[in-house]
């Protein structure tokens, strides 16, 4: 499977930030593939202080929920992807300036190729026509 570059790890991310808020389950696959090591870090953080959270305290009501800070595992990854979809916005100016470095690179290198193959052609006509 190719790697993902910057813009579609953020379209990726965006896609299933909407499929998280509407209800749907994400494989966890998907999950791992699109978040980095350290986001992948503080999901299962969330998720372990809110197993905690829910070991040592039993609300009766929606509202003690709400005091206590219960979030259910939909919730803690619908924080940590619309954190990711932040981290990734903020980071596409820079991955887009390196990948015109790159192009840039690119262009250059072949232009030097290309000269350099005009110019050891032009030295072997050079060379025949003299022996002629």
């Amino acid at each position: 499977m190719p790697k993902l570059d910057a813009i579609q790890i953020l379209e990726h991310l965006q896609i299933r930030l909407k499929e998280l808020e509407a209800g749907k389950e994400i494989p966890a696959k998907d999950i791992r593939a699109l978040l980095t090591p350290a986001q992948l870090q503080q999901l299962n953080a969330a998720w372990a202080h809110q197993e905690q959270l829910r070991k040592l305290h039993r609300p009766r009501t929606e509202e003690d929920k709400q005091a206590l800070g219960w979030t259910t595992k939909r919730e803690v990854r619908i924080e940590v992807f619309k954190s990711a979809v932040d981290t990734a916005w903020k980071n596409l100016p820079a991955y887009l300036k390196e990948m015109q470095r790159q192009k840039e690179i690119k262009q250059t290198r072949v232009y030097f190729d290309t000269y350099g193959a005009a110019i050891e052609a032009q030295k072997n006509r050079s060379k025949s026509i003299m022996k002629h």
